[in-house]
């Protein structure tokens, strides 16, 4: 206690009074008992969010938001809590109402507790996007960015008829996103799949082309073609054939203005070709209907460069078919082979395929078709 001496000279000579006055000492310790209930007074917090795309820094608006944050109690009990709010037109959204104890507020940089915000957006969703609770500033915006949504599943390209697989088939993809647009070209492999990965916010074409094919196109926005079946994500190209197709169909495509002969002997040992062009064998019928860069003498004559013969058959015979090519002018370089294809189409449409080279005036054995 603190003590302080006052002096006081009376009237008469030679005599003074001494009046002494005590200071009470405030008592300090109080405080010391008062501060821990200090601690625990509640204190108001306001959350601020904003929501923007994670490429273009652009907000994300009237979007529904979730945060899911810890509600502390006086003494620490921790219960999570979950509010939701739309962002408004600049992708902003307040969180109010949450209260925490003093002493949060002064050591959560001390606690590990952790929140979570997950926007509903659809391509531009953000699923429980967690971070630390105390990385939510108190009185500005904390930005959060959300990642497009991205589709990763298999488009087939098969043959329209045969319902078979193409391998090597080129998918062009053009996808638009935010108004770009970015072209890209894949090929199918061996079953005729690519993996389309695509942001879910795009607009996208998918052009499925192959040699000797109709092209065939599926359009439409990335999360409705993810949504579509296995059965349904397939590009189906139409064979381009010339001539009749019949029962059993004998088609040679080739791409020079050479002049190549398609020949089948069918199992009466009649030989089909650009100078026997039908033969009667059993019950059925063969015909050449379509001879490409050929010379007659007898009409103009026209080269092109994607030519085809084709023979085919109507209630075709049982037994052995043979297929042979033969070049019968080598148009260009003259010492260089020449590359065909053959393709064979029976009445249940089932397709083999066959590839070959052939010399100027040489004939070759491409296959043997057998009907049962």
């Amino acid at each position: 206690m603190k003590t302080d001496k006052v002096t006081v000279v009376s009237g008469q000579e030679g005599e003074e009074t001494v009046l002494v006055l005590k200071k009470k000492k405030f008592p300090w310790w109080i405080l010391l008992l008062l501060l821990p209930l200090l601690l625990l007074i509640p204190i108001s917090r306001t959350v601020r969010i904003q929501v923007v795309q994670q490429n273009n820094q652009e907000p994300v608006t009237g979007t529904t938001t979730e945060f899911y944050y810890p509600e502390i109690g006086t003494f620490g009990a921790k219960v999570y809590v979950t509010q939701k709010k739309d962002t408004d037109n600049e992708g902003r959204v307040v969180y109010e109402g949450i209260t925490e104890p003093l002493w949060y507020v002064l050591f959560d940089q001390f606690l590990s507790y952790t929140a979570k915000v997950t926007v509903h957006g659809g391509c531009l969703s953000g699923d429980g996007m967690e971070y630390p609770y105390n990385e939510f500033p108190r009185f500005n915006y904390k930005t959060v960015e959300i990642p497009q949504q991205a589709i990763s599943v298999p488009v087939k390209v098969i043959d329209a008829d045969t319902k078979e697989p193409l391998g090597e088939a080129k998918v062009e993809i053009i996808t638009i996103v935010d108004g770009n647009t970015t072209i890209d070209s894949v090929f199918t492999d061996t079953t005729g799949v690519i993996m389309l990965n695509s942001s879910m916010c795009a607009q996208l074409t998918l052009i499925g082309s192959k040699e000797g094919y109709e092209n065939d196109t599926i359009t439409g926005g990335a999360e409705a073609i993810a949504q579509l079946n296995d059965t349904s994500r397939v590009l189906r190209l139409k064979p381009i054939f010339q001539g009749e197709g019949g029962d059993l169909r004998f088609n040679l495509q080739w791409y020079s203005k050479t002049d190549l002969d398609l020949h089948v002997i069918d199992p009466c040992g009649h030989e089909i070709y650009y100078e026997r062009r039908q033969f009667e064998c059993g019950d059925g019928e063969g015909t050449l209907d379509v001879d490409a860069n050929a010379k007659y003498n007898n009409r103009p004559y026209t080269f092109t460069t994607e030519p085809q013969e084709n023979i085919f058959f109507v209630a075709p015979s049982k037994g052995e078919y043979k297929v042979k090519v033969m070049c019968f002018e080598k148009r260009g370089n003259t010492s260089a082979e020449e590359e065909f294809n053959v393709t064979i189409i029976d009445r249940k449409g089932h397709r083999k395929d066959f590839s070959g080279k052939v010399k100027n005036r040489q004939t070759v054995t491409v296959t043997t078709h057998i009907v049962e």
